[in-house]
């Protein structure tokens, strides 16, 4: 099966290319007789092969097509990753992860629901790494985004964010726990840290920002819907 989205002059046909191969790419992800995440199955290869040789090579090409490519191919990465998180490694090897973090930004048009749901699974990502992360400023547009929708009462994006924030704190806590700091309770957030490993410093700059997530939390709280993972988030931020 070849998939030759970036090669058709047409964007009609460009885009029901890629509407045609979506649709069928659901129904497959979706049936657990045909895809299993564990790759046992002989069909769970076979798609997995379309995807890793097709499709992704292709990425770079239908995010920078003209709409509405970027927008439905982000429904279909969404998919893809949401399925089986072993994607967001490939994209890491291929350094194709940036075309996704680009968007995480408040006032970039491409933030969308399908946007938030591929980059909370490349911050759940073992093979993502907090420096990584950090080296990006990310928890500071985490931040920022989460503040700028709460302002505006953009609700449909609060549980998508919450997620993110929600990996991105755990992983905060493994490397502070790898680095041995004696950390803080949110009693006492303005207590010296003593800091064993000098890499530490970098995560533990940002108490200005966890300050406002607390702020937020707490707020989100008040939605019943949210209240879990708010108060989840409100724990982690806690044991820091």
């Amino acid at each position: 099966m070849s998939i030759p989205i970036s090669l058709s002059e047409n964007a009609d046909t460009r885009f029901n290319g890629l509407k045609l191969i979506t649709d069928i790419l659901i129904q497959y992800l979706n049936e657990d007789s045909i895809y299993d995440v564990t790759g046992n199955k002989p069909s769970t290869k076979l798609i997995n092969d379309i995807i890793s040789k097709e499709l992704l090579p292709n990425i770079k090409y239908i995010l920078s097509d003209q709409e509405p490519m970027p927008l439905y191919g982000l429904k279909l990465f969404s998919i893809i990753i949401g399925k089986n998180i072993g994607f967001v490694t490939k994209l890491k090897q291929k350094k194709m992860l940036g075309l996704f973090l680009e968007y995480f930004n408040s006032s970039h048009p491409r933030l969308t629901s399908n946007t938030l749901k591929i980059i909370t699974r490349i911050v759940e990502c073992k093979d993502v790494t907090l420096d990584e992360l950090n080296s990006m400023n990310f928890l500071s547009k985490a931040v920022n985004i989460l503040k700028h929708f709460w302002a505006n009462n953009q609700e449909w994006c609060y549980e998508e964010l919450l997620d993110i924030l929600h990996h991105l704190l755990f992983k905060i806590i493994d490397v502070l726990k790898s680095m041995k700091i004696a950390t803080t309770t949110l009693e006492n957030t303005y207590t010296p840290i003593f800091i064993s490993d000098p890499k530490a410093i970098p995560v533990l700059k940002q108490n200005a920002e966890f300050l406002e997530l607390l702020e937020v939390f707490i707020s989100l709280s008040n939605h019943v819907e949210l209240v879990n993972k708010s108060l989840m988030n409100l724990i982690f931020l806690g044991y820091r």
